[in-house]
């Protein structure tokens, strides 16, 4: 099952370190984070909390993006990780454009048994939490929410 939340929290930021912690009482261990992921103007700095070590773009069981404040948080959700934006990736993935000759296909293969129902994702504050459950594990659900529950009272 896909669910989708939004949480703003004014201006209320959650720290890399926290969010870790907090994963880590939903049941989740093993995680590492990789501090400035993603440098963009526009949005600042992104640290990143992941299961496991950095390689090549996986869909992960979990991972936390934390970003400076709400708002940019909130403009990378709308415009990357929400459930309308991976449905119209998802189409594109599944039947990319003609590309000329001289073109490079940057798109990803879809793990094997892709569903969206599969995806989870959720902006809470300055946080965005998503999950790619590949075999619809329920105690992999049951902690992704988790962590998202207690995400919302550390917005508060």
């Amino acid at each position: 099952m896909a669910v989708c939340v939004l949480a703003g929290c004014g201006s209320t930021t959650i720290s890399t370190d926290s969010a870790k912690s907090t994963l880590q009482a939903a049941g989740f261990h093993g995680l590492v984070v990789f501090r400035h992921v993603e440098i963009d103007e526009s949005i600042g700095e992104i640290d990143s909390v992941e299961l496991g070590s950095r390689g090549p773009w996986v869909w992960r069981p979990v991972q936390l993006l934390r970003y400076r404040s709400s708002g940019t948080a909130a403009k990378a959700y709308k415009n990357v990780l929400s459930r309308a934006y991976f449905t119209r990736l998802i189409a594109y993935w599944r039947h990319p454009p003609k590309l000329c000759s001289g073109c490079v296909d940057g798109t990803l293969k879809l793990p094997r048994g892709f569903q969206m129902r599969k995806v989870m994702t959720f902006r809470i504050c300055n946080l965005i939490l998503w999950s790619y459950n590949a075999r619809l594990d329920a105690r992999l659900t049951v902690r992704v929410n988790r962590a998202a529950s207690l995400l919302r009272v550390k917005c508060r």
